[in-house]
């Protein structure tokens, strides 16, 4: 196999003598058929081949959560500059995550919220005075098994302030 490229891209194959009615195909005195793929077509085939491999790879690895649990904070606000060193490790940490092409998505949430429970269904506001944790947010990973999925969590910038992470398995419906 040959590649030769200037635009197009031209494929020389060498297969058996046969009529071909192609018209982007030739075939030369030495049994050399030479495909013509424009540029843009090549590229929009690269395409496909990746969405096909990213589909199979979503069907084969497993999906996990990481739920973050923090400290309920009863000191002083983190300054500007901690607040941006602590942001700047959580970002390099997704950075990480989608590099190595685990990172599905994942969002913080703001404290408080509502609490819904029991057949009357009671609204409670909190955030829970019981609680000494609140979480924080949650990431959707791609990994193999738990085994991964652990050892992805420990990269969390979270444990250095005393957090923690859940990691819970989603299950395929």
């Amino acid at each position: 196999m040959r590649f030769a490229f200037n635009n197009t891209l031209r494929i020389c194959l060498t297969l058996p003598k046969a009529d071909y009615a192609w018209d982007d195909v030739e075939q030369t005195k030495g049994g050399c058929v030479i495909f013509f793929l424009q540029l843009s077509v090549m590229v929009n085939l690269i395409r496909c081949v990746l969405n096909i491999f990213n589909h199979l790879k979503q069907l084969i690895m497993e999906k996990f959560m990481f739920i973050f649990h923090g400290p309920v904070s009863t000191e002083k606000q983190p300054s500007p500059e901690e607040m941006q060193a602590n942001m700047g490790k959580w970002m390099a940490w997704i950075g990480e995550l989608r590099a190595a092409d685990k990172y599905v998505s994942g969002e913080p949430l703001f404290p408080g919220g509502k609490l819904i429970s029991g057949s009357n269904k009671m609204v409670t506001d909190g955030p829970y005075a019981e609680g000494k944790e609140i979480v924080g947010g949650f990431f959707i990973v791609n990994a193999a098994d738990y085994n991964e999925a652990v050892e992805l969590a420990k990269g969390c910038p979270d444990f250095e302030t005393g957090g923690s992470v859940q990691v819970r398995q989603v299950m395929k419906m």
